[in-house]
């Protein structure tokens, strides 16, 4: 879902309700105004199948640091993001130590406060010595004061030593479109029944509902 237009999506009101993003909100704020202590507070995780929107929101939280949005407008201050994609480690144009190096040179050349938004965090499946690595390159800059919002299939397990800190309860669980947000999309509440309300699947059919009929 990283191709979505942000305009033609849909409000982080109205996907995600309040709780994510106040949730969210909270830990910014402290993060922005220097009032984090743990490093804990600095870290926020999102969970939940494919196609459910974890990409979106990772990419509107980076898009939030340039563009004005909700979220953006709420903080107290501005904010340097990155998005950074675990898949993108397995492209044939790269190697995955390349992949980690590029990544650890390009969050020490970026402005703090440095917000990064890590996706595709596999499972317990997938640890390995890269990924370990790659843990290293995300544990430093936490260290070093930036603020990680993870995205993961599964709301426990990660394939990693864990050395980066899980946020102390749950991750928040990315939910399905009410009828009322297929609606703002485009579609209708057939489009609603269709897709059970899953993200992906409405956004497929609201794309391609000519081929439908």
């Amino acid at each position: 879902m990283a191709n979505f237009n942000l305009d033609k999506y849909i409000s982080e009101d109205s996907r995600y309700g309040v709780n994510v993003r106040e949730a969210l909100l909270n830990k910014f704020e402290r993060w922005l105004l220097g009032n984090t202590t743990q490093l804990a507070e600095r870290v926020f995780a999102v969970t939940g199948p494919f196609g459910i929107g974890k990409t979106w929101f990772l990419r509107y939280i980076e898009a939030s640091a340039t563009t004005k949005t909700n979220l953006g407008s709420a903080l107290p201050k501005n904010y340097t993001a990155m998005y950074i994609g675990w898949r993108e480690a397995f492209d044939e144009r790269t190697t995955r130590p390349a992949f980690i190096n590029q990544t650890k040179r390009a969050i020490e050349t970026a402005a703090p406060p440095l917000c990064l938004c890590v996706d595709n965090i596999p499972g317990r499946n997938g640890a390995s010595e890269n990924l370990n690595a790659f843990e290293e390159v995300l544990f430093g800059s936490l260290e070093g004061g930036a603020f990680l919002v993870l995205a993961q299939e599964h709301p426990q397990y990660r394939g990693w030593s864990h050395k980066v800190p899980a946020i102390g309860t749950e991750p928040y669980v990315l939910g399905e479109f009410t009828p009322d947000a297929v609606m703002a999309l485009g579609g209708d509440q057939s489009f609603h029944e269709r897709s059970l309300g899953h993200p992906y699947l409405t956004r497929l059919l609201i794309d391609h509902s000519d081929d439908l009929e």
